[in-house]
């Protein structure tokens, strides 16, 4: 009697092993399809941050060297400081604009969606800068306490009769990179005239 009830036993056990296995098997598979497509999420979501950021270093650049650029084309239009990169490309028009001889037209000074006519271009890697460089259209002001103000520096304030004349220009710098990725920065930059190492 007692090899009767145990061979009962195991015959309505017949199976269970192989439901369990199919069942673990089946879990086993949705974490894996699961874990799979969460990686690949964050490969993408990796990667539009690394473009992104290659974009916005880019147009920070741009903003990093435009001052250096006009700056020294004020100093000495003929010896200006170009980085010794054959991708940079300075517009022949610069150095009049940053003067105040000449302004541009309202179709070739277009920024958005793209700078149409850049003063500045540099392409480094898989990104570009593209800057757009104005003068304040309000002009040159003097000054407060500057030698202008005071008879020339007789103060001892300023320095010659154009010592302390601030001239303000605007940036407007667009880095591009891989994807499409755009990246927009705006600064303003006030040049002092007629002191030494104004910047």
């Amino acid at each position: 009697m007692k090899k009767l009830c145990l061979r009962k036993i195991r015959l309505d056990e017949k199976g269970t092993v192989l439901i369990m296995v199919l069942i673990l098997m089946v879990v086993m598979s949705v974490i894996g399809v699961t874990a799979s497509m969460m990686s690949n999420t964050e490969i993408k979501i990796a990667y539009n941050t690394k473009v992104s950021r290659m974009a916005f270093y880019a147009a920070d650049a741009g903003i990093e060297v435009s001052p250096k650029i006009v700056s020294s084309l004020i100093d000495d239009p003929n010896e200006a400081i170009i980085p010794l990169n054959t991708d940079f490309a300075i517009d022949s028009n610069l150095v009049n604009e940053i003067m105040g001889y000449t302004t541009e037209t309202a179709a070739s000074d277009q920024v958005s969606p793209t700078i149409s006519n850049p003063d500045l271009l540099q392409t480094m890697n898989d990104s570009t800068f593209a800057v757009d460089i104005d003068r304040d259209p309000t002009g040159a002001k003097h000054m407060v306490g500057g030698g202008v103000q005071f008879a020339s520096g007789a103060e001892g304030i300023g320095s010659g009769s154009a010592g302390g004349v601030l001239i303000y220009y605007d940036f407007i710098s667009r880095g591009t990179s891989l994807a499409n990725a755009k990246s927009l920065i705006e600064a303003r930059y006030r040049k002092v005239v007629g002191v030494a190492g104004g910047k």
